[in-house]
């Protein structure tokens, strides 16, 4: 039995370009400001002078805006979603974590002046494959804490969540 998150929760891949701005500018009674705070993070593109072109017309004037479903489902959820790539922060940070943790695996186990550097490694390469597993199984939209239906909700290992039917 796949665990899954319902329909409703499961967020869509969000492509972050002038169709979501636009859309912010046409559909919505926002000042620029407050689009500009969707959208904020250290390596935006969109700026006062983008939104006002958008507004006039001058950047994306082929470009349809989003839809108002679309629209609302991004507004309701987007402080999960990472403005550069579209998708889930929680997902992006996993793989983050994962390659962070397997270079200090790297690091360690090259550095000479450790002697229990291939301990080191080892731990951290676990760690770092953890961190991989969960952004694949987030990937596919299976629940990592999978739990019994029993009154108790006792949590399982990971191999008997793995066992279940289309997640391997």
């Amino acid at each position: 039995m796949n665990q899954t998150r319902p329909a409703a929760a499961r967020p869509k891949r969000v492509n972050c370009s002038g169709t979501w701005y636009k859309a912010f500018c046409e559909c919505t009674s926002l000042n620029d400001q407050q689009i500009l705070a969707y959208f904020t993070r250290p390596s935006r593109t969109l700026n006062h002078r983008v939104v006002s072109g958008i507004r006039s017309g001058k950047y994306f004037p082929d470009i349809e805006p989003a839809t108002d479903g679309d629209l609302t489902h991004f507004r309701d959820n987007w402080f999960r979603y990472s403005v550069t790539k579209g998708e889930e922060k929680r997902f992006e940070e996993l793989v983050n974590k994962a390659r962070e943790a397997m270079v200090a695996a790297i690091q360690s186990f090259n550095n000479p002046q450790v002697n229990f550097r291939s301990e080191l490694f080892v731990v951290l390469g676990i760690i770092a494959w953890t961190y991989a597993m969960h952004a694949f199984l987030l990937r596919k939209d299976v629940d990592i804490v999978y739990r019994d239906k029993s009154p108790s909700g006792k949590s399982r290992f990971l191999i008997s969540v793995l066992g279940r039917d289309g997640v391997a």
